[in-house]
Order: C-alpha cells, then structure tokens, then sequence
C-alpha cells in the first residue's frame, strides 16, 4: 500500500505547487468520468469495434497513460476529502476476500461467457482460440 500512499502525497503536492488544490471536487468526478471515457475508447480500439489508427502497442501504451490518470484523479478526490486512500484500499481488498472466496465466482463467470457465447471450459484450458472475443486477446 505505501506505492499508493506515495501516489496520494505526489498528488498532494503536484496540486498544490500548481494552485489546482482549490479545484472543486465535484468537477474532479468529471474529469475523472472524462479520463473513464477515454478507457473505454482505448478499449473499444483493442476490442476491434473501433479501428486502431495505431499499432496495438501503442493503443496499450496509451490505455495505460489513461488508467494511470484514473489512478491520479482517485488520489487527487481522496485528498480533496482528506481520506487514507491506502488505508481504504487495504480496507476493501479484506472485505472483498471475506465477500468472496476462491472459486465463488465460477458460477457467475460461466453465466457471464454464455451470455457471450463462449465455452467456460475451453476458454480456460487455453483451447478457444477461432472466434474468440477479441476483448479477451492480451
């Protein structure tokens, strides 16, 4: 937790020497649902419903340069409201483990590829290859 407690304090201080500290929280959850848009247009690009003007490199490079400001907005709205990001993180990764444990999840994942028209088993032995969705390529 201490790389997102240093994430938080960067934040903290790059606002600050920059005067953007006084930013409004809720236009903060704006720019954090704008910077969740361009996710979403990364992802498309990668899914292939969105043509990808560059190479998949590149869109992956640029995917990531959008989840990191993800990740600078959540610190910056954390500080604005004075909250132990880290703390809370750690908070609910231990709800999350208690809520659901190893394999809970299988039943709601086979719902979630039948829905999608995949094979659950083939999928996860590694044997889907030819009409896989490509959002499942990495």
């Amino acid at each position: 937790m201490e790389g997102i407690r240093a994430l938080q304090n960067w934040a903290k201080k790059f606002d600050t020497q920059r005067g953007w500290d006084a930013v409004l929280p809720s236009d903060t959850a704006v720019h954090l649902m704008e910077e969740a848009g361009e996710v979403a247009r990364e992802l498309l690009r990668l899914g292939g419903y969105k043509p990808m003007e560059k190479g998949r490199s590149a869109v992956r490079d640029e995917l990531g340069a959008e989840l990191a400001d993800i990740l600078f907005l959540c610190a910056k709205l954390a500080n604005q409201y004075k909250i132990d990001l880290a703390g809370a993180v750690a908070q609910k990764i231990a709800v999350n483990e208690r809520r659901f444990p190893p394999g809970a999840g299988k039943s709601e994942m086979r719902r979630y590829f039948a829905a999608k028209k995949v094979d659950w088993e083939r999928l996860r032995r590694g044997s889907v290859r030819r009409g896989r969705p490509t959002h499942l390529t990495f």
